[in-house]
């Protein structure tokens, strides 16, 4: 099951994915209206209104699902598209971790990293890693984590909004017929508070 809970128009999904034909299937999908302050700016606010209003969603759907993935999205989370030299892999954490925080003390921030490319310095012609990191800070991500176990759900992951769409769409056909690798998709989410676009260029 997934959780997208960066506003208080709470999303939820249920389905499967087939690593070898590559489909995404969705059984039962939901919205759960919450109290406009429930969720703020990405965050748990009124953690026992969500809890309440998901259990009745749940049983009204007749969701049993235990594992949980859930995604937000909010101005506490850091996101930036680096190039880095190319280095071992052992080494690309702290390399990460260094340009996204710089000096600041990163112990309190959670940061994670996706490879998705490589390119080569015009300047040096050295082959550089394309890489997309992101932080948190790792009080947010604990109380998401405690926020699920105390509903009886396992966490498996906590991601970004975008992250998650590039993740779904990255086997490249879209209802069989809208191939991303040959055209650039925008997706434009209206919430209460904001307006989120993200574009997955070819």
């Amino acid at each position: 099951m997934v959780l997208d809970m960066s506003s208080s128009n709470l999303k939820l999904a249920v389905g499967s994915y087939n690593s070898k034909t590559g489909v995404v299937s969705i059984e039962k999908v939901g919205v759960v209206p919450l109290e406009l302050d429930s969720i703020n700016d990405g965050q748990i606010a009124d953690s026992f209104g969500i809890n309440m209003a998901l259990k009745h969603a749940w049983a009204k759907l007749g969701i049993n699902a235990k594992n949980v993935i859930l995604t937000t999205d909010g101005s506490f989370m850091h996101t930036r598209d680096l190039e880095i030299p190319q280095v071992a892999s052992g080494q690309i954490s702290d390399m990460v971790k260094f340009e996204l925080m710089g000096q600041a003390n990163s112990k309190d921030m959670s940061v994670d990293y996706i490879v998705y490319g490589d390119c080569v310095d015009e300047e040096t012609n050295a082959k550089k890693l394309k890489v997309r990191a992101t932080a948190a800070p790792t009080e947010t991500v604990t109380a998401f984590r405690d926020f699920l176990k105390d509903m009886e759900k396992t966490p498996v992951a906590v991601d970004t909004n975008q992250n998650a769409v590039r993740k779904l769409f990255e086997g490249g056909i879209i209802n069989g017929n809208v191939n991303v690798s040959q055209t650039t998709l925008l997706l434009i989410e209206l919430s209460g508070a904001t307006t989120t676009v993200t574009i997955l260029e070819k």
